[in-house]
């Protein structure tokens, strides 16, 4: 499902951050509304990645957020916003961070 060593390094971090009394929280970036759509087989296979990495960092205490499970993420980032299917515009790079500064700072209260 996912590579050994990139779960290991994430592991690491996990272990550092804790560690060194750091605040770590993963965040999946957010995406058009048609990029599933791209492979025919991505969403279920996204679904239980997002499971098993939601797990995995709860269990080590930290925070994962995936904005796919927004559901007011496509009234504040429309496709339109999007420069491809997964990169925001130039002109929306402002709103996009301002919108995922207020995701993290609402997960952190």
């Amino acid at each position: 499902m996912l590579a050994a060593d990139k779960i290991s390094l994430l592991a690491r971090i996990c272990s550092y951050c804790r560690n060194n009394n750091i605040d770590f929280i993963v965040v999946v970036t957010p995406h058009r509304t048609d990029y599933y759509d791209r492979y025919d087989s991505y969403r279920e296979y996204n679904e239980v990645v997002n499971l098993y990495l939601n797990d995995f960092i709860s269990k080590r205490g930290f925070m994962y957020y995936n904005t796919e499970e927004d559901e007011t993420l496509h009234q504040q980032l429309p496709d339109e916003y999007f420069y491809d299917w997964e990169h925001v515009s130039k002109e929306y790079i402002e709103k996009s961070t301002d919108y995922l500064t207020g995701v993290i700072q609402k997960l952190e209260n």
